[in-house]
């Protein structure tokens, strides 16, 4: 499909770009006295409550979610180009679906949205065991988890596969989207992945067979340097990513992992904020979704602090940088 019969779509997007929240908003939101006076201005900005006191914000957060895959669809040319937006949402949702058939609960309560699945097939197919039905690789990946599941008694080792296999699937579906802008946000997703795995493995001791299992081949970090480092200590790890593309999100791991957390958050938007000079074509469709669900985090994280008591400090710090 050609840029130009994007045009309408990115008209439609900016359009809707000017309801974001910006920086202005957040601060009022921080400052906020209540979580009632925090609903009050995210209702002026489209947000919906189901109660007068804002107090169910994820009923809020939820409705917002839905308004924007909805744009989305009604939006993008090509719907299938969406799917890739969906990958970590289907992948955790295969392991929402193992785990509820494993343990007798109800998948519908565990399930994330987006998603490309139908999740009732994906419940009948995990549950009879019928992975092949399941879509591209994840079959294969689903019958993996499970049988290791099953073998080891342990759904750590599951949940390693399922995880590796999302990372692979979204640097693959982005790569074949042909938007050299979702590229570089999967490389980056995946990198910070592998990061935090190697850091963790290493404080907890895990062994190099299971860190090297458990890490993506991604531009920028040598595998088996880093499962080399991660298997000795995190003073390794550290020292190893300092000569890497990724020394600032060694120090920031090195300072706290909420600090390396938002450090990475905060440069997925730096990515895609390249699309806001982009006028033709699917990076403004995918910014735009990159912008939103950044707002919706950082929504989220506010009225949970309000909720918590924290005070205006701890609450800034945590606040990630926005779109707009």
């Amino acid at each position: 499909m050609k840029d130009a019969d994007y045009a309408f779509a990115v008209a439609r997007i900016r359009a809707n770009e000017n309801s974001l929240l910006t920086a202005g908003d957040i601060e009022r939101l921080i400052t906020a006295a209540s979580i009632r006076e925090c609903a009050e201005l995210l209702k002026s900005k489209g947000y919906t409550f189901d109660d007068e006191n804002g107090e169910d914000f994820f009923y809020a957060l939820e409705k917002q979610r839905k308004k924007l895959w909805s744009l989305l669809n009604e939006t993008a040319p090509e719907k299938e180009q969406l799917k890739v937006l969906c990958v970590q949402n289907d992948y955790f949702n295969l392991k929402a679906a193992l785990k509820a058939m494993i343990t007798g609960r109800d998948a519908k309560d565990l399930f994330a949205y987006p998603t490309s699945l139908d999740l009732d097939a994906l419940q009948k197919a995990v549950e009879s065991h019928e992975f092949s039905s399941l879509p591209g690789t994840m079959g294969d990946c689903a019958k993996e988890a499970y049988e290791t599941a099953c073998r080891t008694e342990n759904g750590q080792s599951a949940d390693v596969i399922i995880d590796k296999a999302a990372l692979t699937a979204v640097l693959e579906g982005s790569k074949q989207s042909g938007c050299e802008m979702l590229f570089k946000i999967a490389v980056y997703l995946c990198a910070c992945a592998d990061i935090k795995i190697a850091y963790r493995s290493s404080k907890v001791k895990k062994g190099i067979d299971f860190i090297e299992k458990a890490l993506v081949p991604v531009d920028g970090i040598d595998v088996k340097e880093l499962s080399e480092a991660a298997a000795k200590s995190t003073g390794d790890v550290l020292e190893y990513l300092r000569k890497t593309p990724f020394s600032k999100e060694a120090e920031l791991l090195d300072k706290s992992s909420a600090a390396f957390e938002k450090g990475c958050d905060d440069k997925m938007i730096e990515i895609v904020r390249a699309a806001k000079y982009v006028f033709f074509g699917f990076e403004p469709i995918v910014a735009y979704y990159f912008a939103k669900t950044a707002e919706l985090k950082t929504v989220r994280l506010i009225l949970c602090s309000k909720k918590a008591k924290a005070d205006e400090q701890t609450i800034r710090e945590r606040v990630r940088t926005l779109y707009v």
